[in-house]
């Protein structure tokens, strides 16, 4: 399978940025929305959760990572079928991931977003990249109701390595 690196680096800062992805899906947000964020379906492409949504605080399993620690996942923001925001990760360094759902006639515009500081770009970007590329495709074959579990981390990495160290040493000018 050929992929390619779809995802871009959106300045916001001089020192920051944000990690750009779209996908379309030939469904309505509510359904992406189910996907994104019902246990079940979400262990179909990313990792099942445990807890309770309510409380701000849920821990997921990675399904495609090594070992099989629960992290913990804050829910910032939280708006069905719009916007999810969460921030997972170690305390020192945790991640912010958002997801911005957009209907578009008998469509859905997915929008994946991951701040960055630009240290973060020029050491990590040419190894996240490809892993948002992977999961976001994962995310595809989920909505189409087709295993993800087709999808093979090695078409992802290291072939889009390069194009996403590319971008990141461009955030360096």
């Amino acid at each position: 399978m050929s992929v390619s690196a779809t995802g871009f680096l959106r300045p916001t800062t001089d020192d920051q940025f944000e990690l750009v992805l779209h996908r379309h899906y030939d469904v309505k947000p509510e359904t992406v929305w189910t996907v994104l964020t019902d246990s079940v379906e979400c262990g179909r492409w990313m990792g099942t959760w445990e807890g309770d949504p309510s409380s701000g605080i849920v821990h997921m399993k990675m399904v495609a990572e090594e070992g099989d620690a629960l992290q913990e996942v804050k829910i910032l923001e939280c708006r069905a079928p719009e916007v999810v925001k969460v921030q997972q990760g170690p305390a020192d360094q945790p991640w912010t991931l958002e997801v911005h759902l957009a209907e578009n006639g008998p469509t859905t515009e997915l929008t994946f977003i991951q701040p960055m500081a630009r240290d973060f770009v020029l050491s990590m970007l040419s190894e996240v990249g490809p892993g948002w590329e992977y999961y976001m495709d994962r995310l595809v074959a989920a909505v189409a109701e087709e295993d993800a579990n087709e999808i093979a981390w090695d078409d992802y990495y290291p072939a889009l390595k390069e194009p996403y160290a590319v971008m990141a040493r461009a955030a360096e000018l």
